[in-house]
């Protein structure tokens, strides 16, 4: 009261917390101080009176303490690791010693299942447990590919195996299996490139072997597209039987390379006569079935392949055979096939749709 009449105001007594920091912990005491009322400092939201602001300062306390104990607790992880590091030095060798013998025996285990399953003719399928090859490291895969050869020094042992064609599920495993390499760029057979070989198989074995090699990552060469190319402009009227199962080699051939995904290249075998149908729109002459023109192809697919049937008739509007069609189809019965397929229509194939976006993007 003395202070407030001395200086003609109210003055108060304002007590308030300060804190401070002592390694990981806060702590605070009390102080107080005289001020007058315009000294306070006033706040709204939340409303509030005070001198010092202590929440503000416990608050930056804390953040600053945060740090400080991630600080520590990142010492103290340090600390963990150095001390687990030491503990695993301590038996590197016996560890290192033991991982190589490991590493020998799963090389040589991988290898003698080759060739067992080369001497029985068949491997067992896909995913089986009994099939180390799949699950070895990179380090194991090296040292085994560097054994077997088929991108070196057994490359024409490979091609040798294809030309005879008596072990089909041997040439089929060797091709599929992701950690088998071979050089399919360098494969040669009786001294020809594999693929020019291959086209001249009948269409089964080459749809068989073709999808292998393709699988496999092979890429055409100058000299194959020149021969695919001739072989197109020489069957594409399909007189004979010959000429046509030239012409469909040439339209699965054409799938297999344009395809991005050497992985999933099985997909295209599976949906051959789907994605054949869409080729021979592009093309205008019919690939894969023996019809004598494409309006025996279009009530085929509208019939026996309704599934993909939004695709085929889209192609036709974009390839321009809607108009040709319809214009030699006198008796109606492609517009009636359509309307009935309209009225009828079946959910469509999501496989056969991803697959048409990539092979025919013109048709997205």
């Amino acid at each position: 009261m003395s202070t407030s009449k001395e200086q003609g105001r109210l003055v108060l007594k304002c007590f308030h917390q300060r804190f401070h920091l002592d390694g990981l912990e806060i702590h605070h005491s009390w102080h107080y101080q005289l001020a007058a009322l315009d000294e306070l400092t006033y706040r709204t939201d939340p409303a509030d009176v005070f001198l010092y602001d202590s929440g503000d300062e416990k608050k930056r306390l804390e953040g600053e303490l945060a740090k400080r104990m991630e600080i520590a607790i990142m010492e103290e992880e340090a600390s963990r690791r150095k001390q687990e590091q030491e503990q695993e030095e301590a038996v590197a060798n016996e560890q290192r010693e033991r991982s190589q013998r490991q590493f020998r025996r799963a090389v040589e285990h991988a290898v003698q299942f080759v060739k067992d399953g080369y001497h029985r003719g068949f491997f067992p399928p896909p995913g089986h447990d009994h099939d180390p090859i799949p699950s070895m490291n990179v380090d194991m895969v090296q040292s085994f590919n560097d054994k077997l050869g088929f991108r070196d020094k057994n490359i024409d042992w490979v091609g040798r195996l294809l030309e005879k064609r008596d072990k089909p599920f041997v040439i089929e495993y060797f091709f599929n299996t992701d950690n088998i390499w071979i050089n399919t760029a360098e494969l040669r057979i009786n001294g020809e490139p594999v693929l020019h070989y291959l086209l001249r198989l009948p269409w089964t074995d080459f749809q068989r072997y073709g999808t292998c090699l393709f699988r496999k990552g092979y890429y055409p060469t100058e000299a194959d597209k020149n021969l695919l190319e001739s072989i197109r402009s020489e069957n594409i009227l399909r007189s004979s039987h010959e000429q046509k199962e030239a012409l469909r080699k040439w339209g699965y051939a054409w799938l297999l390379h344009r395809w991005p995904d050497p992985f999933r290249i099985k997909a295209i075998q599976s949906s051959a006569e789907q994605l054949l149908a869409l080729l021979s729109l592009k093309i205008g002459s019919c690939i894969y079935h023996d019809f004598n023109n494409l309006r025996e192809l279009t009530h085929n697919v509208l019939e026996y392949h309704r599934d993909s049937g939004d695709l085929y008739l889209k192609a036709m509007l974009v390839y321009g055979q809607d108009k040709i069609q319809y214009a030699e189809d006198r008796n109606g019965s492609i517009q009636g096939k359509v309307n009935r397929y309209y009225m009828l229509k079946p959910l469509q194939s999501p496989r056969v749709t991803r697959l048409a976006q990539a092979l025919f993007p013109e048709l997205n």
